[in-house]
């Protein structure tokens, strides 16, 4: 008989968004309009040949996997084609490709041309306009969260003509904000009035938050989605309350890996979620409740980096003791003549 509730597959569609990545590899490809040579070649990332249908691919769940994915791109030198390519070849696109097939030299999304069959490609423009911004509003996230008043005040301004108020943010001051210089009415007396009454006169760090929330859903838009999911891990706990059947929650998913970027950021914003940077390799990682493993005053990433942080730390112990001239016995002796602690009186 054949099966009508193919659990398996919807399992591994609706508990966790998964992304796939080329295992042949992915490279850089430069196509030249052939109509009008003297134009500069248009360059686009694309799956490294031979491309076969039974072409291996790696499924991975990258919102699991790699909780502070989103600060490793922001971190990646768009300057150079090699840092994007080695993403690429880790992490996958960044968005749900279509087939492309070069026709006399221009991109066509016509899955074959003349007996051509199409290549999965994305425009390396895309990866440079992402990773400018998410750097941008990572940083930006940084200084508000820090409360960085004097650099906030360069770009959030508040101004007052007779009877109208408006606050507006200045893009492309900032030294990380790449976008031409220009103003972005955040509110006026005439425009959102309402948030006036939230913003205290003259303040920085609220309309601050609120041009960065603006700023991360216009990113977000197109590229996550709501979804009824199940939380298998609960339901032991619920059988053993014996409070019925579970009940799936409605959440919101990423639809690509850039959706997953920009949703790890909105989550660390809405203060969903909390990262510390491991003191041994310097890598962020998850803390506090659910999902996370750690708790929040942990120092590393791992059992491995917290070894190695310890023996670290011993390290420098013993050349600042070496330095002062202690020996072990040194040290030693100096414990059993002075036993108490420093101000402690017997």
């Amino acid at each position: 008989m054949e099966n009508k509730f193919p659990w398996q597959s919807i399992e591994s569609e609706i508990l966790e968004f998964h992304w796939s990545v080329f295992e042949e590899g992915y490279r850089l490809a430069g196509v030249s309009d052939k109509k009008n040579p003297k134009r500069e070649p248009e360059f686009y990332v694309s799956k490294a040949p031979p491309l076969t249908r039974t072409s291996p691919v790696r499924v991975y769940q990258p919102m699991a996997e790699y909780p502070a994915l989103y600060h490793e791109f922001a971190e990646i030198d768009f300057s150079k084609s090699k840092s994007i390519i080695a993403f690429v070849n880790q992490y996958g696109f960044l968005t749900k490709w279509s087939s492309i097939t070069i026709a006399n030299g221009v991109p066509t999304a016509r899955g074959i041309v003349n007996g051509i069959p199409g290549v999965e490609i994305e425009p390396l423009a895309l990866w440079v306009e992402e990773i400018k911004a998410m750097r941008f509003a990572v940083e930006f996230w940084e200084l508000v969260q820090n409360q960085h008043r004097r650099e906030l005040s360069r770009v959030i301004r508040w101004e007052k003509n007779q009877d109208t108020v408006q606050v507006t943010f200045q893009e492309g001051i900032l030294s990380n904000d790449l976008r031409p210089s220009r103003l972005h009415l955040i509110t006026s007396s005439h425009h959102a009035p309402l948030l006036l009454d939230w913003f205290a006169p003259g303040d920085v760090f609220f309309p601050a938050r609120y041009y960065l929330t603006h700023f991360i859903n216009a990113h977000l838009f197109g590229h996550v989605t709501m979804r009824l999911l199940w939380t298998p891990s609960e339901w032991p706990r619920l059988k053993k309350r014996n409070v019925g059947p579970p009940s799936p929650d409605l959440r919101v998913v990423p639809c690509d890996l850039l959706g997953t970027l920009w949703l790890q950021l909105a989550q660390i914003v809405a203060g969903e979620r909390y990262y510390q940077r491991c003191k041994n390799c310097g890598k962020l990682f998850l803390v506090g409740d659910w999902p996370a493993t750690f708790r929040t005053n942990r120092k590393t990433c791992s059992d491995a980096c917290r070894t190695a942080a310890c023996r670290k730390e011993g390290k420098e112990k013993l050349q600042l003791h070496q330095r002062a001239g202690l020996t072990k016995t040194k040290r030693r002796r100096q414990k059993q003549l002075d036993p108490m602690p420093a101000g402690h009186s017997g």
